[in-house]
C-alpha cells in the first residue's frame, strides 16, 4: 500500500501550492478508505450507503490532520502521501484502537462507552 501511494504521488508536479498538497492527501485518504470499506464488503459486510459515507469522512478528517501536522514538521510531500494513506486505510479503526486503549488506562470498561453513545 505505501510503495503504491508513493508511486502515485511521485506522479504529481512538485509546484503544487499548500491547498492543493492538501486536497491531493485527502483525495489519497479518501481513496485508501474506501479501498478499506469495500475490501470489508468483499469479506461479507452488509453495503451501507450511511456507513460508506461516514467511513470516508473520518478518514478524510485524518489525512488532513495528519497532513498538516506532517506538513508543519517538514515531512516531505511523497512521505506525507503515503502517511496519509495509511491513516486513510485505518481510519476508524484508530479511533477504536484509541478507545480500547483509553478505556483500560482510566480502568473504565466498555459499558461506559455504550452509555455515552446513546
Amino acid at each position: 500500500m505505501i510503495f503504491g501511494v508513493t508511486f502515485l504521488m511521485g506522479l504529481m508536479p512538485d509546484n503544487l501550492n499548500h491547498f492543493q498538497q492538501l486536497e491531493a492527501m485527502v483525495g489519497v485518504s479518501v481513496a485508501s478508505s474506501a479501498l478499506s470499506f469495500l475490501l470489508k464488503v468483499q469479506e461479507g459486510k452488509k453495503f451501507s450507503f450511511f456507513e460508506f459515507v461516514l467511513h470516508i469522512s473520518f478518514s478524510a478528517l485524518f489525512g488532513a490532520i495528519a497532513f498538516e501536522i506532517m506538513y508543519q514538521e517538514g515531512i516531505p510531500f511523497h512521505w506525507a502521501g503515503a502517511i496519509c494513506g495509511m491513516s486513510g486505510w485505518l481510519g476508524t479503526r484508530v479511533i477504536r484502537i484509541a478507545q480500547i486503549i483509553l478505556a483500560k488506562k482510566f480502568g473504565l470498561n466498555q459499558e461506559v462507552f455504550k452509555d455515552i453513545e446513546r
